[in-house]
């Protein structure tokens, strides 16, 4: 198992980095483009650890990570949907939150000691400009 007392300075300043560009991106489209974006790019990371336990071949952990990325995949179609930035940026803190419970236990999903940390600080800077955003 990876040490895990630590987050390390790569993964958080690519995430930074990840999380900037993205913002960036979001600021130059309408604000309809921008929420479109903000479901997408929710959706998108919500099929990471699914992906992963289940290409582990866990049936356990993908059982879990799907019915949880589900969850941030509903959040997205619902924000979409309501046209709601809030419900976006809700999916967004919330997968920050599920980042950090996977680089603090062990859920049986065998993720990259990097990954985590880089997709929390990311998700964070993309909720923040929806917190932001009118």
């Amino acid at each position: 198992m990876p040490d895990r007392s630590t987050f390390g300075v790569r993964p958080v300043a690519i995430g930074a980095l990840a999380g900037a560009a993205g913002a960036a991106l979001g600021s130059s489209l309408s604000p309809a483009r921008r929420l479109d974006l903000g479901a997408l790019e929710l959706a998108f990371v919500a099929g990471a650890y699914p992906a992963m336990a289940l290409y582990q071949g866990s049936r356990r952990a993908g059982a879990v990570e799907c019915a949880v990325g589900g969850a941030f995949v509903g959040l997205a179609a619902g924000g979409l949907d309501r046209r709601s930035r809030i419900a976006i940026a809700v999916g967004l803190l919330g997968h920050a939150g599920w980042d950090a419970v996977h680089h603090l236990t062990d859920l049986g999903t065998r993720a990259p000691s990097w990954f985590p940390p880089f997709c929390m600080v990311a998700d964070v800077m993309l909720a923040a400009q929806f917190l932001r955003s009118g």
